[in-house]
């Protein structure tokens, strides 16, 4: 971190900074540190060419809520990810375009926390491993942001510079929920209308995603509740009443229900899981 500091304190306004130079100092800090990364710093540098005698104030900032959202999540595709390669193992001979797939969008992020280890010739997928020591070093990071500003603490207190940022990373966060939580895209429609109906559907998921998170259980993790949720299943069972009348009749049935799916229920105004029935209706 010296050298770094020492680097960034050492420009001025006469010189130009080049991402060679910053790549190596950011490199040698940590073997795991990713590209990305370096490119998002020497931005930040780059943000500020011919002001660089203006003194730069960091803000590190620490989101509890984010961090445990972040760890849940992390640890829900992990999950899902695993229990689709254990699928995968020796049964295709084409296994690694199959792997591919499967970290593919939002869960690409996730690949490097996986060893495979394929056959080179059949390849097949004959085991995998966990990254322990990378998850490990990624939760470190989790709920952690830094904020920059040019204004010193005499003209911008440390609650105004993150109040300022919370107004920005709301509609930033309600953006990121909308692509990926919601998933927004593709649009597989052409026509005008249903384009906008789709769209319409999409913010209307958000609008009750974010009224869960408000008013119902208080917190922005609804990745699990909604997985147990989604478990939870009505099914009607068609009975007939003789072999010589054509008279049915519906009779339906929730699956069981566990104490944490009923909590969730309760939360949201659902006291007997079976008046599911009574909302499927209009459907």
């Amino acid at each position: 971190m010296k050298e770094l500091s020492e680097k960034i304190n050492s420009l001025n306004n006469e010189y130009e900074a080049y991402y060679r130079d910053f790549k190596k100092i950011l490199e040698s800090l940590s073997d795991k540190i990713e590209v990305k990364i370096c490119k998002k710093v020497f931005s930040t540098i780059k943000n500020y060419k011919k002001r660089y005698e203006e003194k730069l104030r960091f803000v590190f900032c620490l989101n509890p809520e984010i961090k445990e959202l972040s760890k849940n999540r992390r640890t829900l595709q992990i999950k899902e990810i695993s229990e689709e390669l254990n699928k995968l193992l020796n049964k295709t001979k084409d296994a690694k375009k199959s792997a591919s797939k499967l970290f593919t969008g939002y869960k690409s992020k996730y690949r490097k926390f996986f060893n495979l280890n394929l056959n080179e010739n059949s390849h097949q997928l004959i085991s995998y491993s966990m990254n322990q020591e990378l998850i490990e070093y990624q939760k470190r990071f989790d709920g952690v942001f830094v904020l920059r500003s040019n204004k010193s603490d005499k003209q911008l207190s440390t609650k105004k510079v993150v109040e300022s940022y919370k107004n920005l990373k709301e509609v930033e966060m309600l953006n990121d929920d909308l692509k990926n939580f919601v998933d927004v895209r593709p649009v597989r429609h052409w026509l005008e209308e249903r384009i906008k109906a789709h769209v319409f559907i999409c913010v209307l998921a958000l609008l009750l995603k974010r009224t869960l998170e408000i008013n119902y259980l208080k917190s922005k993790e609804v990745t699990k509740p909604l997985h147990e949720i989604s478990k939870v299943k009505l099914i009607k069972y068609k009975v007939k009443f003789s072999n010589r009348e054509e008279r049915y009749q519906e009779i339906p049935q929730i699956t069981s229900v566990n104490k944490y799916q009923k909590s969730i229920f309760h939360k949201i105004g659902i006291k007997n899981p079976m008046n599911l029935e009574k909302f499927m209706r209009g459907v």
